[in-house]
């Protein structure tokens, strides 16, 4: 049979939406951070921001997911290595990765990883370097730092439309001037450093 509580003011069922509102917004927070979009996160950021979230608990929750994040794609991309060894895909994968890393070499490799770090999806980024010769510890601290310079621009796109507008109505519109901006930085700089 099932409990049933008994309600004996407004307040108390303000209360239990307050509670089922927080727990959203904290499974939101968690499922941004490990999408790491920047539109999405942006604005759920500037939500937490706004009614005074843990922005300690929130970092956190950023070096976590992160880091789940690079450890799922690289185990995937060792476990595809490994099981399709004799593919197409994968000798062309071997041979582009060995040829890449001759280019880079080894300052070249954290730079990159670095830069994809911040222009990619972390998971992407620890998939495809599985396949070349860095060592996991290189690919989570470079893309790790990558990534977190993604994130504190994310905050201080967020901090920055917040502090700059006083009027509620013009934070979305500026946190969305500032993401289309963060989004065409990425662009520019993987056309100029990645792409030749």
């Amino acid at each position: 049979m099932p409990l049933k509580t008994k309600l004996s003011s407004p307040l108390q069922l303000l209360s239990l939406r307050g509670r089922f509102y927080t727990m959203r917004l904290w499974f939101l927070i968690v499922l941004v951070l490990f999408l790491q979009e920047t539109f999405s996160t942006n604005s759920v950021l500037l939500t937490a921001h706004h009614l005074h979230y843990s922005m300690w608990l929130i970092h956190a929750l950023f070096i976590v997911a992160t880091s789940c994040n690079i450890w799922v794609g690289y185990a995937l991309g060792t476990w595809f290595k490994r099981t399709f060894d004799q593919g197409k895909t994968v000798r062309f994968a071997k041979k582009f990765s060995t040829r890449l890393e001759n280019i880079l070499g080894k300052s070249g490799q954290r730079f990159f990883l670095t830069l994809l770090g911040f222009i990619n999806f972390t998971y992407v980024n620890a998939f495809v370097f599985a396949w070349s010769n860095v060592s996991f510890v290189n690919i989570f601290i470079f893309t790790l730092l990558g990534d977190t310079l993604w994130y504190l621009l994310a905050w201080s796109a967020v901090l920055g439309a917040e502090s700059l507008f006083s009027n509620q109505l013009f934070v979305v519109p500026a946190i969305l001037l500032f993401s289309t901006l963060i989004m065409l930085l990425s662009g520019r700089l993987s056309k100029k450093y990645i792409v030749n």
